[in-house]
């Protein structure tokens, strides 16, 4: 700081008129309650606009943060589609998805700290897509919890199988179809 910023500023604080000191609360409403020692509710209600509007407001900037996956919201859930590489051998494909799922789940669990919202882990579930035949040839963990491949999950009332075909629709909407014709009959 220079000499005469330094002068200026003793001399300031040495004139007690320039000295702004607190409101004394003393003289402060009595109050006759004392807080409770309740804990605040975590959740909202299920299948309300609110909860799911305020969620996604809250969580609007995830596709900023995750940039290099897409991320879809509906109500309190989150879908995310990673892509490998094109042009590749499978192994090398096999091996950059590996890597993006580990970038993507230590920077999810970085982005819910820093929210103050955990991940749900019973809930979380990867699907393995490709033209190749068999299943991912590698486990995915964040941090201690393991996370389960499966074949098919219902996302917005659609059956999504890990070959993206329709035949799985069809066949539990034909099974929806027989089901109800039986109620009638």
């Amino acid at each position: 700081m220079c000499e005469i910023a330094a002068d200026f500023y003793e001399e300031f604080f040495r004139k007690t008129d320039n000295i702004v000191r607190p409101h004394a609360y003393d003289d402060a409403p009595w109050t006759d309650f004392e807080n409770k020692k309740e804990l605040i509710p975590e959740g909202g209600c299920q299948g309300g606009i609110l909860t799911s509007t305020v969620f996604i407001i809250y969580h609007a900037d995830i596709p900023d943060f995750l940039s290099w996956c897409s991320s879809h919201f509906f109500a309190g859930d989150l879908t995310a589609i990673l892509a490998g590489q094109t042009r590749v051998k499978y192994t090398q494909q096999c091996l950059d998805l590996e890597k993006k799922l580990k970038l993507f789940f230590d920077q999810l669990e970085y982005y819910s700290r820093l929210t103050v919202q955990p991940i749900n882990y019973s809930k979380t579930e990867g699907i393995w897509s490709a033209r190749a035949i068999g299943s991912a040839p590698f486990e995915i963990e964040s941090g201690e919890n393991k996370i389960n491949w499966i074949k098919e999950f219902k996302y917005l009332g659609y059956w999504i199988s890990s070959k993206l075909r329709w035949g799985n629709m069809i066949k539990k909407s034909m099974l929806k179809i027989r089901q109800r014709l039986a109620m009638i009959n």
